[in-house]
């Protein structure tokens, strides 16, 4: 079978959409082709799991939008048994509708204030379509392991903990006084910390730098550049962030900071991932607001020392302190 994927969103989205076509891909042996953002694209391929990968933002694709779509576009719609429409919009899928053999749209995510996991939602979709034979995560019992490559990695002895303190929204961040403390706590444990950067994060830089001056700051140039700078870390501590899921379906032991957001929905996906978010009488409310409120406890209340405590758990070595 062969199969075309159209995914539109940022790089959270991006990895859950992956994560069902690697579903579809081992229900039904397909050969699958991908439109998407370039470096989601060239990690699909990288992986193994597309044989194509093409542009979203692409004039051919912009084609879709319009009255006449442009001749590659119809060629390759035709030319597969399935497109998948991982997309809020409707005029995008009408028009791939009225020229595929059969298309599905999938939205990318339940409709804010719904209290199920994003992948379960895109898995149910598929299996309705008839694509998946699972329709949730708890019945798909390999799929965290299916992209797990970070164990095949020798640690090297001085391995960093890959700490990012970005994300998409400066609403689910953690403060950087916090990844500062978590960054001296390592350093007197003898373990390094590396920070890294996303093309979002520009603002973090000079304060970063600032609380830090003498701490490894890298900015990746594309998402197989963040890959490797995954695979030769010991661990990764971020936000809820694109990079956050990424880190945790590669495999890495991963510690991902909520606040406002709701794990229910959006916790990472993997074998070795896990999440942190205080006990509060409020409901997570970054997809039901418009801001977070005025102390957020639900970020502030979470300690270095949590964190710390939480990368043992995952099986991550820390020594004792040195005095």
């Amino acid at each position: 079978m062969k199969v075309f994927a159209i995914i539109q969103g940022a790089l959270g989205d991006g990895i859950m959409a992956l994560w069902g076509l690697k579903a579809v891909a081992d229900h039904t042996s397909c050969l699958l082709s991908l439109v998407c953002a370039p470096g989601l694209g060239a990690l699909a391929m990288d992986l193994g799991l597309a044989q194509s990968a093409y542009s979203v933002q692409s004039p051919e694709m912009a084609s879709l939008y319009g009255v006449d779509p442009s001749p590659w576009v119809k060629d390759q719609i035709q030319s597969h048994d399935v497109v998948l429409v991982f997309s809020f919009s409707k005029d995008l899928f009408q028009s791939v509708d009225a020229l595929a053999t059969k298309a599905v749209q999938i939205l990318p995510r339940p409709l804010a204030g719904e209290t199920i996991h994003v992948l379960d939602h895109i898995l149910g979709h598929l299996h309705k379509a008839g694509m998946v034979k699972y329709s949730c995560l708890k019945q798909h019992n390999a799929l965290p392991n299916v992209f797990d490559l970070h164990s095949l990695h020798t640690r090297k002895p001085d391995s960093p903990v890959l700490i990012h303190p970005g994300s998409g929204s400066p609403r689910k961040n953690w403060s950087l006084n916090h990844f500062a403390d978590l960054y001296f706590a390592l350093e007197s444990k003898g373990i390094p910390g590396k920070f890294v950067l996303g093309p979002d994060d520009h603002a973090l830089e000079i304060p970063l730098r600032e609380l830090l001056q003498d701490a490894v700051l890298k900015q990746p140039e594309s998402v197989l550049e963040l890959k490797a700078c995954l695979l030769d870390s010991r661990a990764y501590v971020g936000n809820d962030s694109g990079a956050t899921h990424l880190a945790a379906m590669l495999g890495a032991p991963t510690v991902a900071i909520f606040g406002p957001s709701d794990p229910a929905r959006w916790r990472p996906v993997g074998s070795r991932a896990c999440v942190l978010q205080p006990s509060l009488t409020c409901d997570p409310c970054f997809e039901t607001l418009s801001e977070n409120c005025e102390n957020v406890l639900c970020l502030q209340n979470t300690s270095p020392g949590a964190v710390l405590k939480a990368l043992e758990d995952l099986g991550v070595h820390l020594p004792i302190a040195v005095c």
